[in-house]
């Protein structure tokens, strides 16, 4: 009995529906095997195929605008060529060694603390060490606006250190007196990255901190007491006070239900946000699984930059920023290591089903199914440790989660743990390959001496990654040379340290890449009865000089 050819016994309409649960390597070789499959695909049907593709298989489209600083995910692109994008930088992103350009932004004369990025305004907003919020063009590295320090002046300004948060147009920042600021762009007729104060929102408490998602702004006080308001309402509008435990560490997270507060030592506590009640507590001390990461030696760092510059420009795609690293089984072994039960845990996020916490002494609480461990089952759940205690950081440091992806800061380097589809941690055993979904580390600082300069913001994104980082920078001084030595010498200079913005950009460099990257190739595939494709141009795309597939668009990597 021959084998029906599905293109001729079915309906169209039945065909397409196949093809939207079709892995795209299938896809791939479809339209490599006969003229009339190509045709079907990459002709008559392309932008209904891929658009199901995209929607189906790619977590960048989510129905939220793509987080891209290289552009790479924007503009009105077929379906076909976003699948091409998307698929090359997913396979950048699951390479052991992935090809990465840096980008650093130095901001005003302090040293940067918070950061928050809006790609689709294109700008970056930052608050500093000595005061001030700062708004840079992410393109130029110009500064657009300003708001001076409290250093400056009393009014309409910014305290040092302040914490900040963002949200389509919307900056949060916190004041002295216990006070929140609300700041708006896009109002008034504003230009583009000027704000306009629209609110002030005062406390009766301590407050210690505070996050903003989803048009929702969760406050949390040390005195027992959290805070819920409504940012889409004007002015924005307190829906819900609660009461919590005392002498929360002011890290918090919120999702569309919840908002989890950081209570140290008791770990992890969970409140409705509608209606306030106590749902849980996570408990990491609990948790009996245990494994830990070997801490590799620090990769190349970018060096030292002077200030005729406010950007450094993108470097040339390397795949040498980034080194491996491995997650084995069992307790890490450390003199006088602080024990599990006793850590005092800090940052935490959610991201769907999975919670991830940080701890002083450098553990990472990794939790696939918050909810059934609010119940007590832990069974998936793992501790990580690492080699170096966080003890000289606040609390563990900063946090990021994305696309079971975990950003944080263990001594020199910057960890990005890679976790499995199930949102479980991958364990390197003698003798396997390598894991789908590698996990890596990135230097925080370009000189040694820098390296205990603790990271205060670190983001995963679409493209990149984006957090402080610390270098050695240069100014003009006067009166420290003599005026003949300075005619010949040019004037002196002092070198301090400071923090800057580094953005790690993962995207494949098109214009590299139409030069370098991208090799178009005339395939001739041999005659074979009716399976014969005629000989056509077909792009073969290589990626740091391995081939990730052929034809319409890339093999589908996990």
């Amino acid at each position: 009995m021959g084998i029906t050819n599905p293109l001729l016994a079915l309906p169209p309409e039945l065909v397409l529906r196949i093809l939207e649960f079709t892995p795209l390597s299938t896809l791939n070789s479809l339209t490599r095997s006969s003229k009339a499959w190509h045709n079907f695909i990459d002709k008559t049907h392309q932008d209904a195929i891929y658009t199901a593709y995209n929607k189906t298989y790619l977590p960048n489209n989510s129905g939220n605008p793509p987080s891209s600083f290289s552009r790479y995910l924007e503009g009105n692109l077929p379906p076909k060529v976003l699948c091409e994008h998307q698929t090359l930088l997913s396979q950048n992103w699951s390479s052991p060694n992935p090809l990465t350009s840096d980008s650093v932004f130095q901001v005003g004369s302090d040293a940067v603390w918070r950061i928050r990025a809006d790609f689709q305004r294109r700008f970056l907003l930052s608050t500093s060490l000595g005061g001030g919020l700062y708004v840079t063009d992410m393109d130029s590295g110009d500064l657009i606006w300003r708001l001076p320090s409290t250093l400056d002046r009393d009014w309409d300004s910014v305290r040092p250190y302040a914490h900040l948060e963002y949200e389509n147009g919307t900056a949060v920042f916190d004041r002295e007196g216990n006070a929140l600021e609300v700041w708006r762009t896009d109002v008034d007729g504003l230009p583009r990255g000027e704000f306009k104060r629209i609110a002030v929102l005062p406390h009766d408490c301590q407050t210690r901190g505070f996050h903003l998602a989803g048009g929702t702004l969760c406050v949390v006080a040390t005195e027992g007491h959290g805070f819920v308001y409504d940012m889409l309402q004007q002015p924005p509008a307190l829906t819900r006070r609660l009461e919590i435990a005392d002498d929360a560490t002011g890290h918090l997270y919120q999702d569309a239900e919840v908002v989890m507060y950081s209570m140290n030592e008791r770990g992890y506590h969970f409140h409705d946000k509608v209606e306030g009640k106590l749902l849980g507590v996570l408990n990491p001390g609990a948790v009996p699984n245990r494994c830990h990461i070997e801490h590799p030696s620090p990769p190349p760092s970018l060096g030292r930059h002077g200030p005729t510059s406010n950007i450094l420009r993108p470097k040339s795609p390397s795949p040498d920023r980034l080194v491996g690293l491995s997650v084995v089984e069992g307790p890490v072994f450390r003199v006088e290591s602080m024990p599990l039960e006793e850590d005092e845990w800090g940052a935490g996020s959610l991201d769907g089903d999975l919670m991830v916490g940080l701890s002083r002494a450098g553990r990472v609480f990794i939790c696939p199914d918050w909810r059934k461990a609010l119940q007590g089952d832990y069974r998936n759940s793992v501790v990580v440790e690492t080699e170096y205690e966080n003890t000289d950081f606040d609390l563990g440091g900063w946090l990021s989660v994305k696309d079971h992806r975990i950003m944080f800061e263990v001594r020199d380097l910057i960890y990005i743990l890679a976790l499995d589809d199930d949102n479980r941690v991958q364990i390197q055993e003698a003798g396997q390959v390598a894991k789908p979904r590698p996990s890596y580390a990135l230097a925080t600082s370009s000189a040694s001496q820098l390296s205990t300069v603790p990271v205060s913001f670190m983001a995963l994104f679409d493209d990149c990654l984006v957090s402080t980082y610390a270098t050695l920078d240069w100014r003009e001084t006067d009166g420290h040379l003599p005026a003949d030595q300075a005619a010949h010498l040019g004037p002196a200079h002092d070198v301090f340290p400071t923090q800057t913005i580094r953005i790690v950009s993962f995207a494949p460099d098109v214009a590299a890449r139409s030069k370098t990257v991208l090799r178009t190739e005339t395939a001739t595939l041999a005659k074979a009865g009716s399976n014969e494709l005629e000989s056509e141009g077909q792009q073969t795309f290589v990626l740091a000089d391995r081939t990730v597939g052929t034809g319409s668009a890339a093999s589908h990597a996990t």
